[in-house]
Parts: C-alpha cells; sequence; structure tokens
C-alpha cells in the first residue's frame, strides 16, 4: 500500500486523481480469442518488450494469470555485450546472438562462444519465466498446452527451440494473418511485433469491461463520489 500511496501523492501534485489502473496484460486475451490455434485449451503467451517482458496465461481464451518482468531485449543484449566483450548496438542481437539446435556440434570456436554467451545473456529472461511458469502449475496444476512467443526478441534464429527445450512447452509464433475478422496492415513485416498493439485494439472494439483494475481500495479508497 505504501508503494500505492506514495504514486498517489506524486500525481496529486501534478493535478491528477487517478481511481483506475489500465492494466495492458489483460487485454491479450482479446488476441487469443481471435486466433483460432489459440482460443482453446491453456495459453501461456510471452511478449518480451525492450524493457521488460508480459507473462499471461488464458484458459479458454480468458485471462487467468499475469505477471510482468522486469528483463526484456535490452537487458539480453547488455549482458550478451558483456559476454563478448563488443560494443552494444541495436543490431548486436541480429548480428552476434547465436543458439545452436539442441544436440548440434559448434563448428569453429567462435561459433561456441557465441552460442554461449547467448545462453548466459538469456539467462534471466529463462529464470523469471521458469518462476512464472512453476507458479502458474502450482496454482492450477496443469501444464499450459503452449507458449506463445511474440516481441521483436521472437525473431532471435533458434530461440522457439531453446524456450521448447528449456520449458518443456510446445512453442508458437503469433500468427496475425490468421485473424479472421481482422486485417492488420503490412502483416509479413510486421510479424509479431505488433501483438500488443492489435491485442489493444481488439479489446476496444470488443467493448469488454475489466480491462483495468480499481487500486483505490481500503484506506486509499476514491472519496470524490461518496
Amino acid at each position: 500500500m505504501l508503494f500505492r500511496s506514495r504514486w498517489l501523492d506524486r500525481l496529486r501534485v501534478a493535478g491528477a486523481e487517478p481511481r483506475r489502473l489500465g492494466v495492458t496484460g489483460l487485454t491479450y486475451a482479446s488476441l487469443v480469442r481471435a486466433l483460432p490455434e489459440l482460443k482453446s485449451g491453456t495459453t501461456m503467451l510471452v511478449d518480451v518488450g525492450v524493457q521488460g517482458a508480459e507473462v499471461v496465461v488464458t484458459v479458454e481464451g480468458e485471462t487467468q494469470y499475469l505477471r510482468s518482468v522486469s528483463t526484456g531485449a535490452a537487458g539480453v543484449a547488455t549482458t550478451l555485450a558483456a559476454q563478448l566483450q563488443v560494443a552494444p548496438g541495436p543490431t548486436l542481437l541480429q548480428t552476434h546472438a547465436r543458439l545452436l539446435p539442441q544436440g548440434a556440434v559448434p563448428e569453429t570456436q567462435d561459433e561456441r562462444a557465441a552460442h554461449d554467451a547467448t545462453v548466459a545473456a538469456l539467462a534471466p529472461l529463462m529464470r523469471e519465466l521458469r518462476q512464472t511458469l512453476g507458479a502458474w502449475l502450482r496454482k492450477a496444476r496443469t501444464k499450459p498446452d503452449r507458449l506463445v512467443l511474440t516481441g521483436g526478441l521472437g525473431k532471435l534464429a533458434g530461440l522457439h527451440e531453446f524456450f521448447e527445450a528449456a520449458l518443456g512447452l510446445p512453442v508458437l509464433p503469433v500468427q496475425l494473418q490468421h485473424l479472421a475478422e481482422t486485417r492488420v496492415p503490412d502483416v509479413a513485416e510486421l510479424g509479431d511485433t505488433a501483438a500488443l498493439a492489435v491485442a489493444q485494439a481488439l479489446a476496444s472494439a470488443e467493448g469488454r469491461p475489466n480491462q483495468d483494475v480499481d487500486f483505490r481500495q481500503g484506506e486509499l479508497a476514491y472519496e470524490g463520489d461518496l
């Protein structure tokens, strides 16, 4: 509650009196419901952004669990640059990251070094995802049917296979071209990097409530309407 109270004080200084907190993670369910290959069963969606990642678990298209983690593509790139002792840059992951197929033998020492450095760079993110999956398993006692990987990090070659081996789940990309009633411009170029934007648009079109959370409860209850 102390965290919420401090944020409320800061916002009041700015002349704002918030009542509800928008949670973007709740909108991913709208995207899951719109894709035939995802809407049934249990889907664990991982959207890796620049500074962090959103993890959402849906059951029959409805959100049952969500978590935000602080490790994103930028952190992976920074660690990779340090491991390889190269200068960081916007194309580092595309030019230096390498994930070998499970059981593959590297052809050169440089290939082995790049693979080991990439695995080390992904370790903090994988640790968070294992913890999240473990928390879900303790809650629901059933494994997700699939893990859906989206975000810019998903373009890293071999990442889907790496996630499958590490987490023991089949890994799928988001196929925006499979949206039956929604046309996404330049879908081939966007790939799955527009998943959150499309999810928010679909959620708005659905007009469903409960896309935000009332964080003004107890001692912090909003009193303007009383």
